[in-house]
């Protein structure tokens, strides 16, 4: 028989997507092929979901799919006159964004389709005229169908940053003096300095002058800066003429409320005024992004990439990298420390074939898939990078994309589901909390009980609170996956040197503004250093608590309260609390030196509970669990600030543990509260946390399509909620609903069974004696821009993890890290 005959024999299942229907034809339910793999990748016309060739058995198996079209993208390199400068480049984007990219015009690209056939695995080319209509229409509209089917990647990247609207630009005053500026950028010159460079044209006044120093000397002379206060404050906005192109350009205010890179909606009009027409005009200077760019790669960006040492470039199992999708290098480098830990590899590595084998009917939906999807590229040769050996291959074969990892992991997050750059501790927590509601459903799955990755992590807090009136006691325990350390500036071994190289860095820049200084002079950067094991007292240190209502007196006094460790974790993770608040309640990044110990010793602060002649406070008093305990690391945190720990905790349970800003926030607007520094008043709770009610609006909706009340609730009580999901939910499951929603509901029956035990259950205690194996450090000012990369140490080398490129590092930057992970030496 005729392969076209065969063809024809198979197209029982076989459908044409329309606009309604997502096709995923960009990524591999079970890994990460595309259609840059060596055999291309493959998406089923009757499911519109993709696979690459080493999966299509399972698929088959599971779905009895047969027809797919078979996607091939060749790329190949354009011959260039320099063979040696064709590797990557940190380059800008036109936003201002940083990304390391391949130099334009490399490559030639070629895509080929065919139909092919399972099990015999017969390939068809697509242009053969004979195949079937229906296949053809079919795999044209996949073809035809969107290529960003799953999460489009962020158009920015890691140093972008967000820019607010001034509240100035609306209603921007124009002076109407007959000023004009040329468009032609060499006559540009600023009107105090003659400077040619960082010009800055204030929008109200039409007034030209360069921008404010640096403390290196790079900068101008500070002449708009000038022209704002001599003319009353009057004028805030500016826009730094090099930068304007079509697109927008860098616009700062001024106004002491601002005092910022901002957003003007009204740029274009602003600039008319003055002549300048923003849709012909092109970019002739840096932006702002840029420069800081520039300044953080001769700082902090050396230091901790080692840009003054040539790296060795390294592949093989557990060397694999992942790209960058646009400011998701927080991701890359929580994944990359956590999945070194063998416990993980094991569980999700070892048992992947199982696990894809039990994935649900739509695996990109399903967490453990993608977790077994991730583990296998990270720990296999199944993505080597072959530019390793070879320069010129950089490019020509895929490396691991995240995206529907990232899609899923993010869903219904505020702030996990967009493309913007996210705090890195922030999310190894989310990424623990949604691996144990998974593996809570699935525990199944395992051909043998490994427990919960959680519980690698979780390790058991002791409070000890003492009441100075009654010298009464009382000892409180609580769980968390992380230990937040406070970089304490005071105890800074340096002080003299730092202020000896400040003074001199304002000496340099006052010579520089009367030009009694050389520009090209450098003056090398000294940072505070603070003793790690000084922050490491400061946190378990013994803290009084003013205004304290004795519950035995019942009079004000004060109580004294400390921390301790009652239970070591397998993985102990630290964050070092380098993003502290100003005085304005802005965030700002410690620029601090803190070595963090490869082996740390933690069983000096061991809590022991209740000692011998110590009385206990009556469990009539505040003793009772409250409804939400407070979140260890914002209280710490906000207790910093100043404000008392009663205060801060009331802070954090109010905004439910939502963050350290929300909970300042709170306290902002209650600190003048009557009872803000008197201990909580407690309930009971239900220890189970209530599902979202459901939208009976939404359930309506779904028995207009033909499903029952129980149906519509099932379904939208597994999406969380939302409909268009929930929709899928049941479309997809129409062939066994009632026995998805049986299974459903047993699942949930033994996730609130598992959930009722005691947080003890989950804890792994042992001696606290602790050796570092992985750290993530950022670059940059702040959490919601920079860049994040993980170091982790692999048969004693350390390895550095800068997204997709990896690489043996010979200084690994253990006093700039971030995130710290320790292994329990047992």
């Amino acid at each position: 028989m005729e392969d076209v005959e065969k063809v024809r024999e198979a197209i029982g299942g076989v459908e044409i997507p329309d606009a309604r229907i997502r096709v995923l034809k960009s990524e591999c339910l079970f890994s990460f092929d595309s259609p840059l793999s060596e055999n291309g990748l493959f998406t089923s016309l009757s499911t519109f979901q993709s696979v690459g060739y080493d999966y299509l058995d399972l698929y088959l198996r599971k779905t009895g799919s047969r027809l797919y079209l078979q996607t091939k993208l060749v790329r190949r390199r354009k011959d260039q006159q320099d063979e040696g400068d064709n590797g990557p480049t940190m380059t800008q984007n036109s936003t201002g964004g940083v990304k390391l990219q391949l130099k334009d015009d490399v490559f030639d690209e070629t895509t080929s389709f065919s139909i092919f056939l399972m099990p015999e695995r017969i390939s068809i080319p697509f242009s053969n005229e004979r195949l079937p209509e229906i296949v053809r229409a079919a795999a044209s509209a996949v073809i035809a169908a969107p290529e960003n089917d799953l999460v489009a990647d962020a158009g920015g990247a890691d140093w972008e940053e967000t820019r607010q609207e001034s509240k100035y630009a609306k209603n921007l005053i124009q002076l109407d003096n007959g000023i004009r500026i040329s468009p032609d950028p060499s006559s540009w010159r600023c009107q105090d300095s003659g400077k040619t460079e960082n010009l800055w044209l204030n929008l109200s006044t039409g007034y030209i002058g360069s921008g404010r120093k640096n403390w290196d000397g790079t900068g101008g002379s500070g002449a708009a800066l000038k022209h704002f206060e001599e003319t009353g404050k009057m004028y805030p906005l500016c826009v730094k003429l090099g930068t304007i192109t079509s697109h927008g350009a860098d616009v700062f205010s001024y106004a002491e409320d601002e005092n910022d890179m901002v957003a003007d909606p009204l740029l274009a009009e602003h600039l008319a005024h003055w002549g300048i027409n923003m849709q012909i005009m092109e970019k002739t200077d840096r932006t702002m992004s840029e420069m800081e760019v520039d300044l953080n790669q001769s700082f902090e960006f050396k230091h901790i990439l080692e840009g003054d040492e040539t790296l060795e470039p390294v592949t093989g199992a557990g060397l694999v990298g992942l790209e960058n999708l646009g400011n998701s290098c927080y991701m890359n480098s929580v994944l990359q420390v956590m999945f070194s830990a063998p416990e993980l590899e094991r569980r999700y590595f070892g048992s992947a074939n199982l696990l894809f084998a039990s994935s649900q009917e739509n695996p990109e939906e399903d967490l453990i898939t993608q977790l077994a999807k991730v583990a296998v590229a990270l720990s296999s040769n199944r993505y080597l990078d072959k530019s390793v050996a070879d320069k010129n291959l950089e490019g020509l074969f895929p490396r691991p994309r995240p995206r529907m990892f990232k899609s899923l992991i993010g869903r219904n997050h505020p702030e996990f589901s967009t493309g913007g750059q996210q705090d890195a501790m922030e999310f190894y927590q989310h990424l623990l909390d949604q691996i144990l509601k998974a593996e809570r459903v699935g525990s199944s799955r395992w051909s043998e009980d490994s427990g919960l990755t959680s519980d690698l992590f979780k390790l058991e807090l002791e409070e000890r609170l003492e009441d100075t009136q009654s010298k009464q006691v009382q000892y409180r325990k609580r769980s968390d996956n992380v230990l937040p350390i406070f970089i304490t500036t005071d105890a800074a071994v340096n002080k003299e040197v730092v202020e000896e190289y400040e003074m001199r860095k304002q000496k340099r820049a006052k010579l520089l503004e009367t030009g009694a200084a050389d520009d090209q002079e450098e003056i090398e950067p000294v940072q505070l250093q603070v003793p790690f094991e000084a922050c490491l007292k400061h946190f378990f240190r013994q803290r009084e608590i003013a205004d304290f209502t004795s519950p035995v007196t019942e009079k004000k006094g004060t109580a004294l309260t400390s921390l301790r460790i009652s239970s070591f974790p397998k993985y102990l993770v630290l964050q070092m609390m380098r993003f502290q608040f100003a005085e304005d309640w802005t965030p700002v990044k410690l620029d601090v030196l803190v070595e963090a110990p490869e082996r740390l010793e933690l069983e000096p602060y061991r809590g022991a509970g209740i000692q011998e002649g110590e009385l206990e406070l009556p469990e009539n008093t505040a003793s009772a669990p409250p409804a939400i305990v407070p979140d260890a690391a914002i209280v710490a945190q906000l207790t910093e600030m100043g404000f008392s720990e009663n205060g801060a905790k009331r802070a954090a349970v109010a905004t439910k543990n939502a963050g350290t800003e929300e909970g300042m926030n709170w306290v902002l607007e209650h600190m003048n509260d009557a009872d803000f520094n008197n201990p909580i008043v407690e309930q009971a709770t239900p220890e189970v946390p209530l599902k979202p009610a459901i939208d009976q609006e939404h359930v309506s909706n779904l028995e207009a399509m033909g499903f029952t009340a129980i149906q519509a609730e099932a379904a939208l009580g597994a999406t969380d909620g939302n409909i268009e999901r929930a929709a899928d939910w049941l479309f997809s499951r129409m062939d066994n609903l009632d026995q998805a929603i049986a299974e459903l509901k047993n699942s949930d029956q033994e996730a609130q069974e598992q959930s009722s035990e005691q947080d003890a259950n989950g804890l792994s205690d042992g001696k606290g004696s602790y050796e570092l194996v992985g750290f993530i450090s950022h670059i940059g000012k702040h959490t919601q821009v920079g860049h994040y990369v993980a170091h982790v140490k692999k048969s004693g080398k350390w390895i550095l993890y800068n997204d997709d490129h990896v690489a043996v590092t010979k200084n690994p930057p253990r006093d700039l890290g971030y995130l710290y992970m320790y292994r329990r030496v047992d």
